[in-house]
């Protein structure tokens, strides 16, 4: 049996067999307005309330630009403690 972690949408999670396999890494992709990041924040926010770990990468088509948005911290020797610790 494969061990799952719930959406935390109901639906979903029973057409799934109980959500996404675990552990896994999940891309999601579609259109503007499809339910992307509502589904993300759907299932980060199962996660926490399961006493999980996640971490929300947003990307968008071009070229990159979070250095110039990225905080001071981030571009740090500690980002990777950071990292371990945040969820985005």
């Amino acid at each position: 049996m494969i061990d799952r972690m719930p959406t935390g949408i109901p639906g979903l999670d029973n057409m799934m067999e109980g959500g996404l396999p675990k552990p896994s890494l999940i891309l999601l992709a579609g259109d503007a307005g499809a339910g992307k990041t509502t589904f993300c924040t759907q299932f980060l926010c199962k996660g926490a309330d399961l006493g999980e770990r996640g971490l929300y990468l947003l990307t968008f088509g071009g070229r990159p630009i979070c250095s110039s948005n990225t905080p001071p911290v981030m571009n740090s020797s500690r980002a990777p403690i950071l990292a371990k610790r945040s969820a985005i």
